[in-house]
Order: C-alpha cells, then sequence, then structure tokens
C-alpha cells in the first residue's frame, strides 16, 4: 500500500514537472531532447490507459443509491436460519472509479452491525475488484471477479480466515440488477467436503427517489 502511495504521488508530481517545462517553452520552439522526459512521458502514457473510468465501472451505476437491506445467512449446511436487516447508501468516490457501501442494521436479530464495502472495476487485470469490512472482525474480506455480457450479473470469489476452526475457506458471491430499483445479492460457501451452500440470500430496494441517483456526491 505505501509504494502504492508513493507511486500516485510520484505520477502526480511528474505531470506537474512535465507541464512546467512545457510552459517554459517559446511559442513555436521546438521541445530540447531530455530522455529523461521522454522515458517519463511514455511512462505516463501507459500508466494513463488504466486511470480513466471505463464501460466496465458504468455497470456499476444500478448500484448506487439508499437501499432497504432483507435477508437471511446460514453458517453452514443444515444449520440454523437467521434474520437481518438494515440499511446501506453506495455511491461512487475517487472520481467515479470505485463504488463505496456503507451498510448498517440488525445481524441474526441479536446485535448492532455495520460494514463497509469499495467496489470497483480493474482496468490493468480487467476484473471486478471488492473489499468487505465490518464491525465484527478486524480483517478485510476480498474478492475478485466478472460481470455478464448484459452487465447486471456480478460473479465474484474470494477467500476469508474462518477464526473458529484456523483455516483459510472459499466462498463465492453473486449479485444480479433486478431493475433499476432492486437488486439480490447471494454468497455460496464450501462444506468439509467441498460441497457448495447457500450462506446469504439479501434483497435490496431502493429507498430514494429515481432522480435523486446520478453523479458522485
Amino acid at each position: 500500500m505505501k509504494s502504492q502511495t508513493c507511486l500516485s504521488i510520484g505520477v502526480a508530481v511528474a505531470g506537474g514537472l512535465l507541464v512546467a517545462a512545457g510552459a517554459g517553452l517559446q511559442e513555436g520552439a521546438p521541445p530540447p531532447k531530455d530522455s529523461k522526459l521522454e522515458e517519463l512521458a511514455e511512462f505516463l502514457k501507459e500508466y494513463a490507459k488504466y486511470s480513466v473510468p471505463t464501460a466496465h465501472h458504468k455497470h456499476l451505476e444500478p448500484l448506487v443509491g439508499t437501499w432497504r437491506s432483507e435477508g437471511s445467512c446460514w453458517l453452514g449446511p443444515a444449520k440454523p436460519q437467521w434474520a437481518f436487516n438494515g440499511t446501506a447508501e453506495i455511491r461512487w468516490i475517487l472520481g467515479k472509479r470505485f463504488l463505496m457501501q456503507q451498510f448498517s442494521g440488525q445481524w441474526a436479530a441479536l446485535f448492532p452491525m455495520e460494514a463497509v464495502r469499495i467496489l470497483g472495476y480493474d482496468s490493468f487485470k480487467e476484473r471486478y475488484v471488492s473489499v468487505w469490512m465490518s464491525s465484527l472482525s478486524t480483517y478485510p474480506y476480498l474478492e475478485i471477479g466478472t460481470c455478464a455480457e448484459s452487465g447486471k450479473v456480478f460473479c465474484l470469489e474470494g477467500e476469508f480466515d474462518d477464526v473458529a476452526k484456523r483455516v483459510k475457506k472459499k466462498c463465492r458471491s453473486v449479485t444480479r440488477i433486478l431493475d433499476g430499483d432492486k437488486h439480490l445479492m447471494e454468497a455460496f460457501g464450501y462444506d468439509p467436503e467441498g460441497k457448495e451452500f447457500k450462506a446469504l440470500h439479501m434483497v435490496c430496494t431502493r429507498q430514494e427517489d429515481k432522480d435523486s441517483r446520478a453523479g458522485e456526491r
């Protein structure tokens, strides 16, 4: 993370230096031959390819808004069903490069829960990426995956730490945009024999006027 931050700052400073160098040239005068600047310009050109939001980012637009969430979860196959509910606000951040979801509600009707999710599209890896964090743990949950050609079904896979059993477990999630005002999120885990089971079923219904969903806030 530190190296990525330094790289981003370096790119910004380098860009400023290039602009300043260009401003110092007399109008119509040929630019000086500087191998370092030429190398830097080539680097920035390549870097810029993966810096601009694309059509893949636009697939995330229907998720923007304020939502009422209701659903159920299961800790394993043949385990009791736990109901939960809450509200979520999803908005664009960082120039419409990522979505930030803030969830607040009751988990299993036992205690309050808060969660934050960052969701976006990695243009370099050509994959959707997601990071979940919640008040129930101190570790993040990472996912990576794809979107169907329809732009309405997101399939991501991840891995998490089962702190009770001290093992890593794989799981996957599917988010389906049903229409402009409703989407469904399901998550699946695997039992010790590798058989898949449904761990989460959550329906999100829009709680705001359709005209208020647009743009970065």
